[in-house]
């Protein structure tokens, strides 16, 4: 057996590695399959050739500094290389080597492995884009659970939205945010921009808010990265750096006729060109904010048909103020208080004095006017807790709570002299006034015949007075 043989029979030969056995001299006295593989070569091609032969020039320098402390210390450690393939091509590898000697210390061959550096960096690229993909699934995670408590902690859509633009604020690790209206773009305005200041933000709003691109924005979702084609958003891509996407997704509900249009912009940086694997997360997120937006719109139109529903019902169409369903409800609703609480309560009731003359002279037009010139310059005068009421023609109540007679009195003279010192569209007008305060016993009918008696008092003596029932 040859010394060759002899201690290569002692190593196991790697098979994931590069592998060679040089001689004193540095030629080639074996290198396994995966060296073969790599360098393109056939075990013939190399046998017994200097190995400086497949190094690029500007290593031969690493090779002669090297070899001899291998031959001469035993081993090498990390040495980067760059080797020249058959076909030309170069490849970075980091070799580590070992000497072998016989019994007697005399230095039999060196045992190189050698990795391909190409391969850490696939596989660095790899973990990054990994690592990368969960500090984006984390963002992902994140908005939807801040979405998500915005929609369970706020009262209306302004709020809603307001919560939104605040979670948006400071972007998550490679995410920026851009969230904005319609109408907002159309000002070339823009909610949320985390590179306000930049060159892109402005390009970005002038982009976005042009004609055409909102036709073409309106119900799709568009990618621009270094891989856009689209005229459209030229301007955009143009400003775009090297590792940078914009994603443009709109925010819609289900139910279109309720839901004021939304965009959502999300500007990726270091993420080109877009995997569409991410579009799905994203989706996620635009998904919880049209349902935010879709239920809140739900809610403040049912309110709002609920608001004209109860206006309809408790207020006069001519002057806004309380009719007399309200009033009915509201006294009863007082007497009950009265009864329970001995809290008191007063009525003021009033007419204009000649009312029918004005709609005889001027017409019904002037007379709506008087009317709700009146109601203004009351409303004026009362308290907030205070109601006003119309309970036909020219004829209306003021509800006092917790006022007495003498207090309601003293509100009615005030009244009487405001009236008659006002200037209602170029004439002056009088009121005739009727005060009554609650008593035990008293219901709906008797307190209003009281304060009705009291203002025909008033009017029987001359009119513009107060009498008291």
């Amino acid at each position: 057996m040859s010394d060759f043989e002899k201690y290569n029979s002692q190593y196991e030969e790697p098979k994931s590695t590069m592998f060679q056995m040089l001689d004193k001299n540095g030629d080639i006295l074996h290198v396994n399959q995966k060296w073969l593989e790599e360098m393109g070569y056939e075990l013939h091609e190399v046998k017994g050739r200097f190995f400086g032969e497949f190094i690029t020039e500007d290593y031969h320098v690493a090779v002669k500094k090297n070899f001899p402390h291998l031959k001469d210390y035993g081993f090498v450690n990390n040495v980067q290389l760059k080797l020249k393939r058959k076909d030309g091509v170069v490849i970075e590898t980091v070799l580590n080597g070992i000497s072998v000697y016989d019994e007697e210390g005399n230095f039999i061959n060196t045992r190189c492995e050698m990795r391909n550096l190409n391969y850490f960096m696939e596989s660095s690229i790899y973990i990054q884009a990994l690592l990368e993909k969960e500090r984006f699934l984390k963002g992902n995670l994140f908005f939807k659970s801040q979405i998500t408590q915005a929609i369970l902690y706020s009262d209306t859509l302004n709020e809603f939205l307001n919560s939104v633009t605040k979670i948006f604020k400071e972007p998550v690790e490679v995410m920026g945010i851009y969230l904005s209206s319609l109408d907002v773009f159309g000002k070339r305005t823009i909610l949320f921009d985390y590179k306000s200041e930049s060159q892109f933000s402005e390009t970005m709003k002038n982009s976005l808010s042009c004609k055409n691109c909102m036709s073409e924005i309106k119900d799709k979702t568009f990618i621009i990265d270094s891989n856009s084609k689209s005229n459209i958003f030229e301007g955009i891509n143009s400003q775009l750096g090297i590792n940078e996407s914009l994603v443009i997704l709109p925010v819609v509900s289900s139910k279109k006729i309720l839901v004021n249009k939304i965009d959502f912009f999300i500007h990726l940086k270091d993420l080109t060109p877009f995997e569409e694997e991410w579009l799905f997360f994203l989706k996620d997120i635009k998904d919880i904010l049209s349902l935010g937006i879709e239920t809140f719109e739900t809610d403040e139109n049912l309110k709002n048909t609920m608001n004209k529903l109860y206006h309809l019902s408790t207020k006069d169409p001519l002057t806004g103020v309380y009719n007399r369903y309200e009033f009915e409800k509201s006294v009863k609703e007082n007497i009950r208080i009265f009864e329970r609480y001995n809290t008191h309560f007063s009525l003021i009731m009033y007419d204009i004095d000649n009312f029918k003359s004005i709609n005889d002279t001027f017409g019904h037009c002037i007379g709506d006017k008087v009317l709700k010139e009146l109601c203004r310059l009351v409303t004026k005068n009362i308290r907030g807790i205070d109601k006003l009421f119309r309970l036909g023609g020219d004829e209306f109540v003021i509800l006092l709570p917790e006022s007495d007679q003498k207090d309601a009195f003293k509100l009615a003279e005030r009244l009487k002299d405001e009236v008659s010192s006002f200037d209602f569209s170029g004439d002056n007008l009088t009121c005739s006034f009727g005060v009554t305060e609650v008593r035990r016993g008293d219901v709906i009918d008797k307190i209003m015949k009281r304060s009705d008696n009291a203002m025909y008092t008033s009017k029987k003596n001359n009119k513009n007075r107060v009498s008291i029932g």
